[in-house]
């Protein structure tokens, strides 16, 4: 099996978003435990196992087979900002319809 190599801004970006993962688990463990709900706390811990897995197989990737290209960093980084605009404008038009509905019944009622 070939294995594909990660610069170090993909693997900052992949770990980021696995570390808010983490913070997932940690809170469905958390409300689990103060809910009495035990299958809550138990995703919670099969949750944090699995995105522990993640880093892990992340860093052992960026270790074992590194890639420094200049051109992919700035690409990756151009695909962060419009995915963050598009998301950014997709929330903001969603945004902006619940305030227009809302303010609408309350105009009319």
């Amino acid at each position: 099996m070939e294995q594909k190599g990660i610069t170090k801004k993909q693997f900052i970006l992949q770990t980021a978003s696995t570390y808010i993962n983490l913070l997932l688990g940690v809170y469905w463990i958390v409300t689990g435990i103060q809910e009495h709900r035990p299958f809550t706390w138990i995703s919670g811990i099969v949750f944090i196992g699995f995105s522990l897995a993640l880093i892990i197989s992340l860093y052992i990737q960026w270790r074992r087979h590194p890639v420094v290209d200049e051109e992919l960093d700035r690409q990756i980084t151009r695909d962060l900002k419009e995915n963050m605009k598009g998301m950014g404008i997709f929330f903001g038009v969603i945004a902006f319809g619940f305030l227009l509905a809302f303010g609408l019944v309350l105009i009319l009622t």
